[in-house]
């Protein structure tokens, strides 16, 4: 048989010194983050759409860190169960119900084993959820899931699911018609989502700039 190639080892050497030196770089061109004047018992958790189900996930997995969350047009914890099918078929247009019960179930078994915080945690939090009555994205159901989950949980939440939107960040001044499913997915439906996801959480806001 043909005896294999070898580099020379003065190219190791030179590859191995290429890589050192990179390392060197990364590490001398980090920065210190600043010292940030955050109160540790106030940070919450929102997002829209995929951002939303992401929300969820982090609020159920660190409650303990998490006063509260705000999800527009998202879904329940666990929703896809691993399953992209399950994703399409329930999380999103939800041609088949999703099964609260299972969901809670399997989250207290996270919960039993470590993976997550206690869902105690979740008693009490602030809750804003957002669904618009016209989302062909995420349909409406799959929002009332999730309220239902967080009421079991005896989180305190509030919901607007009656606004005639697509599926959008929803403002009061900015973006497309609301009844539009378009880029930048941000629609005028003159409501200040943003405003009352945060006055839910944290109370009362200054005015906005």
């Amino acid at each position: 048989s043909t005896p294999r190639a070898r580099a020379p080892p003065m190219l190791h050497k030179s590859l191995l010194i290429a890589a050192l030196c990179l390392v060197l770089a990364v590490v001398a061109s980090a920065q210190e983050l600043p010292t940030l004047n955050i109160d540790p018992n106030g940070v919450s958790t929102s997002g829209i759409s995929s951002g939303g189900f992401m929300a969820v996930q982090v609020h159920f997995a660190h409650s303990k860190v998490f006063k509260g969350t705000g999800v527009i047009a998202g879904g329940p914890y666990y929703c896809a169960q691993g399953n992209i099918s399950t994703a399409f078929v329930s999380c999103m247009y939800n041609t088949m119900p999703i099964s609260v019960d299972t969901l809670i179930n399997y989250a207290k078994g996270k919960a039993s084993s470590g993976d997550i915080d206690d869902l105690s945690n979740i008693s009490g939090s602030k809750v804003w959820l957002y669904s618009g009555s016209k989302d062909t994205v995420v349909k409406p159901n799959v929002m009332h899931s999730l309220q239902t989950m967080y009421q079991n949980l005896q989180a305190d939440v509030v919901t607007n699911f009656t606004t005639p939107s697509e599926h959008c960040h929803p403002t009061d001044n900015f973006g497309n018609s609301c009844s539009a499913l378009a880029s930048p997915y941000i629609s005028n439906c003159n409501l200040d989502a943003s405003g009352q996801l945060l006055a839910k959480i944290y109370g009362q806001l200054n005015p906005p700039v």
